[in-house]
């Protein structure tokens, strides 16, 4: 008996753990050291601590956000962009001010008015860099900015943003990680 627990704690112990890739903490799952999560999920934009609901979609590219009143300025020789959030809950509306890092070029959808006969197929939008709270990890993102008002979610996090965070999506389930990030101001 004792032989076979010996066995046991040394060869199928380690097999096992070695094996199952999959382990828990809260109700946070990860698998190959990457941590599941939902479709749908809150963020916390840090520098103004604004919490939102974001939707994790893998098939597009780069991160967007809702935006309205979007004005590129010059401050200091370089250009700067001041920009609203609207958050509908509160009917709070929260202005933001960052450096504008580069254009970028994204095809336009039906609802931003593409058609068969628009010679337009994109739209240049704006890119800033922003920290983001996902699940327990901060990350600074490069986020587009387009009015997203016609949307039901107001961020969406792109393949480049989950792939920094090392995140798998369970489109099954919908906010399976808890906010875990700290304030850069307090």
């Amino acid at each position: 008996m004792k032989k076979l627990l010996i066995l046991f704690l040394f060869i199928l112990i380690p097999l096992r753990s070695s094996a199952d890739l999959f382990y828990q903490i809260d109700r946070s799952t990860y698998c190959a050291g990457k941590q599941v999560m939902g479709r749908i999920e809150k963020v916390n934009l840090l520098e103004k601590n604004l919490i939102l609901n974001a939707k994790l979609d893998t098939g597009a590219t780069m991160s967007s956000l809702s935006a309205e009143d979007i004005k590129i300025f010059e401050h200091n020789h370089t250009q700067w962009v001041r920009f609203t959030i609207y958050i509908e809950l509160t009917r709070e509306k929260v202005i933001f001010t960052k450096p504008l890092v580069r254009y970028t070029d994204i095809l336009k959808r039906s609802e931003e008015g593409a058609n068969k006969n628009d010679t337009q197929k994109y739209s240049k939008r704006p890119v800033i860099n922003l920290l983001v709270c996902l699940g327990n990890q901060k990350k600074n993102i490069l986020i587009n900015l387009i009015d997203r008002t016609q949307f039901r979610y107001p961020l969406l996090l792109g393949a480049n943003a989950l792939r920094n965070f090392k995140v798998l999506v369970d489109v099954d389930h919908n906010y399976l990680s808890f906010l875990r990030c700290s304030n850069p101001s307090t």
